[in-house]
């Protein structure tokens, strides 16, 4: 009586796991599709909500700070005639370090670095990867140009400019297909599987990921 009451057990304990088993597919298969649904009505790319959340609260939280010192990087530039300027909490030209404002913003917690152009002013926030398979993360303030179509690094026109495939120069437009929805542009090569994702937070600060 013993050893058949064992195997009842044993078979009411088998029937409980897989019944578990397969509520566990059930939600994890749900959960899938969901993110399936979410990717594809943003475009069939969703950003990476850390770095988004970690962008957006940086901007809000300081952009009273972020703006004056986007200012004065324009004064810095123009004053002596610099097309390009970058610094980072490891280095950073006289210029930069005689200004409190722009110290002031490499002590803000999550700010790596700062680089700027005529076109833009970049902040980023971190990087994951190694080689061929690295993703950016930050965001940057446009100073002049269509919302969406510059280049956070380097600061010209995403569809602008040459770029190699295949052991050919041609036009970067040729190989870029743009998806637009709301305030959102995804970039995406079309021969390669890189990704520039692009979203409005707040004026005219941006979020940006660089998926290589």
């Amino acid at each position: 009586m013993r050893s058949m009451r064992r195997i009842i057990d044993a078979q009411i304990r088998d029937k409980r796991m897989k019944k578990r088993f397969v509520l566990i597919c059930i939600f994890i298969a749900t959960i899938l599709i969901m993110m399936g649904r979410c990717s594809y009505f943003s475009g069939g790319y969703a950003p990476v909500p850390h770095w988004w959340d970690e962008a957006s609260a940086l901007v809000i939280e300081h952009e009273d700070l972020l703006t004056a010192a986007i200012l004065e990087i324009e004064h810095i530039r123009e004053d002596g005639d610099i097309s390009h300027i970058s610094f980072s909490r490891e280095g950073a030209c006289p210029s930069v370090l005689g200004s409190e404002t722009l110290l002031s913003v490499m002590e803000i917690e999550g700010i790596r670095s700062v680089s700027a152009n005529e076109n833009t002013v970049t902040f980023s926030i971190g990087g994951r990867g190694i080689g061929p398979a690295t993703s950016y993360f930050g965001f940057y303030y446009l100073i002049d140009g269509d919302a969406g179509y510059h280049n956070p690094w380097g600061g010209g026109r995403m569809d602008e400019g040459y770029t190699a495939l295949r052991g050919e120069s041609v036009r970067r437009s040729e190989n870029l297909e743009l998806t637009q929805y709301g305030e959102t542009w995804i970039w995406r090569e079309i021969i390669g599987d890189n990704v520039f994702y692009i979203e409005r937070i707040v004026g005219n600060f941006f979020y940006y990921e660089l998926h290589f």
